[in-house]
């Protein structure tokens, strides 16, 4: 009984202390490593080729253009009717994970600009917009890019029936933006 007592003291003992081990290497465990964090984003890097900008033919010159990473602000001055503001880009996936073209901004005519301009954005020459947001989910592959895919912007001096046209011609001021989210 005496000897069975003494295993039974040693089974508890060890039991014990494995418990107490295991409790204080997860506490340092938990500690080295927040379990609790969620999982960093992957690198998903989209930017429209600020090289890859083409003047359209019989388009005006801008009088300004700056580029951001996924957009481009763009502003010209249109003498008179059926003058017209024409560009060329391309974008590209310089990431290292696929990723999706969700939607294409562009900027609304104004109040006083409305009646007398017209845009169009072109994607890839399978999509026509003439509105302010256009969702694509159009897929954009780390490998691939989207060399071969290029957004055509059009603002025609294209006024109304019965619109007072300016004497000195129109001015706008517009931005394009690509919105892109990454595949998971």
């Amino acid at each position: 009984m005496e000897k069975q007592r003494s295993i039974q003291f040693a089974i508890i003992g060890a039991l014990s202390f494995a418990v107490l081990f295991m409790s204080i290497g997860f506490a340092t465990y938990s500690q080295v490593i927040d379990l609790n964090r969620p999982q960093p984003p992957k690198l998903f890097c989209v930017a429209i080729d600020e090289d890859s900008y083409q003047l359209g033919e019989g388009s005006v010159k801008p009088t300004a253009l700056e580029f951001t990473d996924n957009s481009v602000d763009f502003a010209a001055h249109l003498e008179k009717p059926g003058d017209y503001y024409l560009f060329s880009v391309k974008a590209a996936n310089n990431g290292n994970y696929d990723g999706i073209l969700d939607n294409v901004w562009m900027t609304t005519p104004d109040a006083k600009l409305e009646p007398l301009v017209d845009y169009t954005v072109y994607y890839n020459n399978e999509y026509t917009f003439t509105s302010s947001k256009f969702n694509l989910n159009y897929a954009v592959n780390k490998n691939a890019g989207m060399d071969t895919k290029s957004i055509v912007v059009k603002v025609l001096y294209n006024p109304d029936e019965g619109a007072e046209i300016p004497a000195e011609g129109v001015d706008f001021d517009f931005n394009l933006t690509l919105d892109f989210v990454q595949s998971v």
